[in-house]
Formats: structure tokens, C-alpha cells, sequence
């Protein structure tokens, strides 16, 4: 690959592009060369995993469009609006093509079976075969577009993968029933060649879903960050720029209740920002003059200038979104494992079938037959079972999952799952209901409680504020106070019959002191009223199902970027003898990837974005109901259902469809070693090669089916039957 640098300043070209088009590892290689050849790219990578175009350098957009058009491929860059249209139009298009074969080869297969039968006139011989031939074109030539030209590549590079030899299969088999027919013979094989393609594209339809979850993750964090922001222009105004034209130094003006686009520096204001998505932290922190802020978090009440210490590309969050697509890139096991048998069986298939169809020619036989005994070769040991063994079983795990309330987003997430030896947890909002609540009012000496719980929540009414509307639930339905107003980081006050009373932070409400506990204190000219103590409370069934994952022999651990105090009492109501407070998401992802170097397989559940990174770099993560879009995006296994009482189901369930996943690759390598010799020896044709090829799919999916049974059956009868095996 060219690697040239330019000098000059980066343009704001986008360096994330999603790709559509691509069929086969192949492609992304040949992209990647491509791309790396343009003016101006230092360092190109295409993913075909994940169907992302990532590059270093300063080459304008218009020349990144036109190198992947002329490479014969669609690409937009990740932030633009229609980037996944192309990706998503690909998979609807493979739908299309899945049905087309399956309809017109059923057909096809109708006419053939007529033609084979006895008692056909030999006028009707060669026009039944005709007919079957045309029925199966529109499977053959144009649902299986994209693998014959994979077989054209394939055979220029001489380097095969499945698609090229699913495809060499289907136009061998395709070309010998014309031939078949015109040599007036009563068996042909159109609807062979249209199952291959039906197979095969039906399984790239699953693959390509997967594909796209890396880029969502992606695209949904970086459009949490503002794509417009308010810039100080140099002449006492200011100007709306893009917020890729930001650069450090640059002063920004932040409204109130707008999010924030840069890391930055408060220089002029006072407010509470929302960082809930960085540290799960519920309560909004105060930020005033020489306070940092970053990129996506969310602007309380008052009006910010900030101060830009790193522009686009270099926020925080930009960081945690790198680190969510590096990770979402991972090819899964259960598809590393099955490139790894087809890397070795795809070559000895093409040199039986080009040996056993020389051998024919070198024995008086025809072109027809010669043709025949190859693609006998090929049909019968053609991979699709292989293709097909962990698919088929995900999908069945991901029925019978979906009944449960809990959705799998890949084979890689259900095996991640099945493996993993620790379930670490976020605290607020997974552990707990994530909403702030009053656990405690501490009445002054004197005062009425009635009286003192309508004040605080008329006082609280008139505020936005989280902590206010936890105060105001206090008393449903109250009135807002009439003339107050708020004090951006402190609070909310009124005048009120002649009293200054205020609601807010301990210290500006009233001269008091203030202890380690979420607290909001109601004052009166001054003096302390009352003290509202904050809490949030944890989930129902967070101890059971606590207590049936360390049943399940795995290990239960509390990372949050709460307070450790509040923190040790969650986990110690919940029997977790591990746990920790006070973490950004960059700890929490060095505490799970340190677990990992000592051997542990830690799946991580959290349902905020400050949880994306720990969950990329988990073994696994998990999102439960409820959560963010980034977290649930970032995750692979998700929770449907309010709680966490179907974690330990899906456990059970990935454990079982592992083991199916495994046998089903072990039978289909052994049905390979045996059909080779076989179909090598002459034992089969094709129209045989492609029952047992048929048999041998049948086999993994009914295999898989089993996971199926598992269905609505009680979780006891249920694990008791996957397990056995």
C-alpha cells in the first residue's frame, strides 16, 4: 500500500466512511488499495467485518467518493445523515436476491422432476429442459450476480474463498444441465445450481446485519455531540460554524438546556451540567469559571462561554467512540474458526474437482461429463453447511432469546456470553432505578412537616432540575411557587409572603454544614428548614439475580463512577463483595482489560454512554432494558425486559447454543472428509451431490432447532435439557 504525506493543514474531511457493496474479504482488501493510492492518504483501512472505511491524512472529500466509485463500491461518511442507507439498501437487495432463488429454483426443480420422470415423450425432452433452464436464469444469473462475479475475481487472483467457490459451483452446475440438455438427456441440475445461490445469500443477509453494528455504535455517540456551535468571531460577535471548524482556542457560547461541542474550559458563567453520560453520576455538577467541561454533556440552566481545549477528533468522546469501533471491528470466534476450516477445505475442493473432471477427459469422457464430475465434486463438498453451522444455530438461540426478553446481536456476543467467568455491573440505572428519589426529609426543631414538604416541592416545581423533581414528587400536584427564579449552580428562591426562601445547594440555601450524602437543603431567610437526603434505590430483582450468576459460578463485581460510599452500600445489600466508586469510563475499561490480562472473561453490564467504553472492552457487554441508545448499540447482548432476571437465562441459553455451534462445525468437516472421496471416486451425480449437500444443511439447521424447544419452557426444565446436550 502507497503511504504519501502531504504537507499543509488537515481539511475536515471525515476520516469514518461506511462502506456498501462488498461481498467478500477480498473486496475490502482490494478497496484498502485503492483508497491508499489517493493523494493526500497517509494510511487506509477497510474492515469488512464491520463495512467501515477508516484513513489518515488530508485528501479532500470528493477524492475519497471517487476512489471508492471507481473500486466499484458506495461509501458515506459515518456522521452523514443516509451513511447506513447504503448498508441497509445492500441487505434489503440480498433479501430480494435470497427470495428470487429460492422462488424461481423451486420452480425450476418442479420442471426438472417432471423431465426425469419415466414415460416422457422424447419430443418433450429437450423443451422441459429448456424450460427448466430459463426458470432457474433469473436465480443463477441474476440473484447470483454477486458470486459469479466473485468466481471472475477469484480465478484472476487465483485465491478462492467460499464465494468464489460457491459460485464456480453454481455456474459449473448451471453449464452442465444446458449441456445436458442439448445432449438430450433427461437429468439435469438448473435447480441445484439456484439452491447454492439461495443458500448462500441467505447467510450473507445475516452477515450483513452484523456488520452494520459496529457503525451504529459509532455514528449514535458522535451525534450526541452538537454538529453546530456558537463561536466568539474576533469582532465582539459572533458566527454559527460547524463543529468541525472549531480549533483550540476557539471561545463558544453554550445556551442553557443545549449540549456542549468541545472539551473545554469555562471562562464567563455559572450552571450544572448533566455528565451523566461520562461518569452514570445522576446528580448534575456545578461548573463555573475554570471548570472543564467536555463534548455531549448536557447544559443546565445557565448561559457558558467555553474556552476550547480540544476541537473534533480529539474530545473525550471522540476517544471513547474509537474505542467503541475498535472493539465492535472483532471478528467473532465462531467465524474465525470457520474461515480457518474453509481456508484449508476451499483449496483441496477446487483441486479434486479440476482433478477428478481432467481425469474424465483423459478417459474418453465428454466436455458434459467432464463438467458433471466437477461440479459433482463441488456441489456435494461445497461448504454451506460449514457456512451455515453457526448462523442457523444463533438464529434459533436468538428465537427462542427474543421469547425470553433478550436479544443477541451476533454469534460473537452469544459466544462472549456462554464463556464468560465474571459479570461486572454499572451501578446507577443497572443496579438501581437511576432516578433520584428522597430517602430522608431532617426536619428543623419546630417545623411542621406538611407545611415544610408543600414549600420545598412549590420551590422545586419551578425548576428543571433533577434534584428539584425528585423534591417535587414529594408532593403531587403542587403548584410552582409564583415569582421564583433560578440561580444557575445553586438552586431555585422566591419571595414568599415577605421570607427570601430558597431550595438548593447546601451552603447557598442556608448556612449549614453539609455532609458526603446527596443532599438539597430548604432554607428561610438563611436558616435551615429542612434537608432533603437523595438517594437511588436499588432494582427489585438485583439480588436475585446476583445471587443466581455466582450459582452459575461466575464472579460479581460493582464498577460505577458514583461515590464509593454509596457505591459499598449497593453491594453490600446485594451480597457483592467486590466494588468500586468514583471511576471515569476510561477506569472502568482499565479495571476490565487488567481482569482480562490475569485471564478473567468479564462481561460488563451498563446502560449509560459512559458504559460504551467499558463495554467494547469488555469480553462481552450487556445493556439492560432502558438503556441509552450508544450503550445499547455498544452492547452485545441486550435486555428487553425492566430488571436483570433474564441475565442469567441468557446465560444458560448462549452456553447450550455454543456447544450446538460446535457440533454443527464438526459435523459439517466431517461430512467433508467423507463426501471428497467419494464424490472423487464417481459414486455420486449431481443431482445426488446436492441431496446429501441438502442433507448435510438440514442436519446443522435441525441440530439448531433444538435450541428452539427451549422455547417458553421453565428456566429449570429448560437448562436442564440444553445441558444434557
Amino acid at each position: 500500500m502507497d503511504r504519501r504525506r502531504t504537507e499543509g493543514p488537515v481539511t475536515a474531511c471525515p476520516a469514518r466512511w461506511t462502506v456498501s457493496g462488498m461481498t467478500c474479504a477480498a473486496c475490502a482488501s482490494r478497496l484498502e488499495r485503492v483508497v491508499g493510492r489517493v493523494d493526500g492518504v497517509e494510511l487506509a483501512r477497510v474492515d469488512f467485518a464491520t463495512g467501515m472505511l477508516t484513513f489518515e491524512g488530508s485528501a479532500t472529500e470528493e477524492a475519497i467518493r471517487a476512489s471508492v466509485v471507481r473500486a466499484g463500491f458506495g461509501a458515506e461518511p459515518v456522521a452523514a445523515p443516509g451513511a447506513n442507507d447504503g448498508a441497509e439498501a445492500g441487505t434489503r437487495t440480498d433479501l430480494i436476491r435470497a427470495a428470487v432463488a429460492a422462488a424461481f429454483g423451486m420452480q425450476s426443480m418442479m420442471v426438472g422432476i417432471a423431465l426425469a420422470s419415466a414415460g416422457v415423450p422424447a419430443e418433450l425432452v429437450t423443451p422441459l429442459g429448456v424450460a427448466a433452464g430459463l426458470l432457474s436464469a433469473p436465480a443463477v444469473l441474476w440473484a447470483g450476480a454477486p458470486l459469479l462475479r466473485a468466481t471472475a475475481a477469484s480465478i484472476r487472483s487465483g485465491s478462492f474463498g467460499v464465494d468464489g467457490l460457491v459460485g464456480l459451483g453454481a455456474a459449473l452446475t448451471w453449464l452442465a444441465s444446458w449441456l445436458a440438455v442439448f445432449d438430450g438427456r433427461t437429468e439435469v441440475w438448473f435447480d441445484t445450481a439456484a439452491m447454492l445461490v439461495g443458500l448462500h445469500v441467505g447467510g450473507r443477509v445475516i452477515e450483513g446485519r452484523v456488520r452494520r453494528r459496529a457503525t451504529s455504535a459509532v455514528r449514535a455517540l458522535l451525534t450526541l455531540a452538537p454538529a453546530r456551535a456558537t463561536r466568539e468571531d474576533g469582532r465582539g460577535g459572533v458566527e454559527e460554524v460547524g463543529a468541525s471548524a472549531l480549533r483550540v482556542g476557539d471561545r463558544v457560547h453554550v445556551l442553557p438546556a443545549t449540549r456542549i461541542p468541545v472539551d473545554g474550559v469555562v471562562r464567563t458563567g455559572r450552571s450544572a451540567v448533566d455528565r451523566a453520560l461520562l461518569t452514570g453520576e445522576p446528580t448534575p455538577e456545578v461548573v463555573g469559571p475554570g471548570s472543564l467541561v467536555e463534548a455531549g454533556t448536557l447544559n443546565g440552566e445557565g448561559a457558558l462561554v467555553v474556552e476550547t481545549v480540544a476541537a473534533e477528533g480529539r474530545r473525550r468522546i471522540d476517544t471513547i467512540a474509537a474505542a467503541v469501533e475498535r472493539a465492535l471491528a472483532r471478528r467473532p470466534d465462531v467465524v474465525r474458526l470457520a474461515d480457518r476450516v474453509a481456508t484449508v477445505l476451499v483449496p483441496v475442493i477446487g483441486t479434486v474437482a479440476v482433478a477428478t473432471g481432467g481425469w474424465q477427459l483423459a478417459h474418453g469422457g465428454s466436455v458434459a461429463d467432464a463438467l458433471v464430475a466437477a461440479a459433482t465434486v463441488i456441489v456435494v463438498t461445497c461448504p454451506c453447511a460449514l457456512t451455515l453451522a453457526a448462523p442457523v444455530a444463533v438464529a434459533a438461540a436468538a428465537g427462542t432469546a427474543a421469547e425470553r426478553g433478550v436479544v443477541f446481536r451476533d454469534a460473537d456476543a452469544l459466544d462472549r456470553l456462554a464463556t464468560a467467568t465474571a459479570v461486572w455491573f454499572d451501578k446507577t440505572g443497572t443496579l438501581t432505578e437511576g432516578a433520584l428519589s428522597v430517602r430522608h426529609v431532617a426536619l428543623a426543631e419546630g417545623e411542621a412537616a406538611a407545611a415544610v414538604l408543600a414549600r420545598g416541592a412549590a420551590l422545586a416545581a419551578a425548576s428543571p432540575h433533577p434534584v428539584a423533581r425528585a423534591v417535587a414528587r414529594q408532593h403531587p400536584g403542587v403548584m410552582p411557587a409564583a415569582g421564583a427564579w433560578i440561580v444557575p449552580g445553586d438552586g431555585v428562591e422566591a419571595e414568599i409572603e415577605g421570607r427570601r426562601w430558597r431550595l438548593g445547594r447546601p451552603g447557598w440555601a442556608a448556612a449549614a454544614a453539609r455532609s458526603d450524602e446527596p443532599e438539597v437543603d430548604l432554607g428561610r431567610d438563611g436558616v435551615l428548614v429542612a434537608r432533603f437526603t437523595l438517594s437511588d434505590r436499588v432494582l427489585p430483582d438485583a439480588g436475585a439475580t446476583v445471587a443466581r450468576l455466582q450459582a452459575l459460578g461466575l464472579g460479581v463485581r460493582v464498577l460505577s463512577g458514583d461515590g464509593s460510599r454509596r457505591v459499598r452500600e449497593v453491594a453490600d445489600a446485594l451480597a457483592i463483595p467486590d466494588a468500586d466508586g468514583g471511576l471515569s469510563p476510561e477506569d472502568k475499561a482499565a479495571a476490565i482489560e487488567s481482569a482480562m490480562r490475569a485471564g478473567q472473561r468479564v462481561a460488563f453490564v451498563g446502560d449509560g454512554i459512559n458504559d460504551a467504553i467499558a463495554q467494547s472492552a469488555a469480553w462481552v457487554g450487556v445493556a439492560p432494558a432502558g438503556a441509552v441508545d450508544v450503550a445499547a448499540a455498544s452492547a452485545g447482548v441486550l435486555l428487553l425486559r425492566d430488571g436483570l432476571a433474564t441475565l442469567p437465562d441468557a446465560l444458560i441459553l448462549a452456553r447450550a447454543a455454543r456447544r450446538v455451534i460446535r457440533q454443527n462445525l464438526a459435523w459439517a468437516l466431517v461430512y467433508n472428509v467423507v463426501a471428497i472421496p467419494f464424490a472423487a471416486l464417481g459414486l455420486a451425480t449431481p443431482l445426488v451431490a446436492a441431496a446429501a449437500m441438502t442433507a448435510s444443511s438440514l442436519t446443522v439447521t435441525f441440530n439448531a432447532a433444538r435450541l428452539l424447544r427451549a422455547a417458553g419452557t421453565p428456566l429449570a426444565t429448560t437448562k436442564t435439557s440444553l445441558e444434557s446436550s
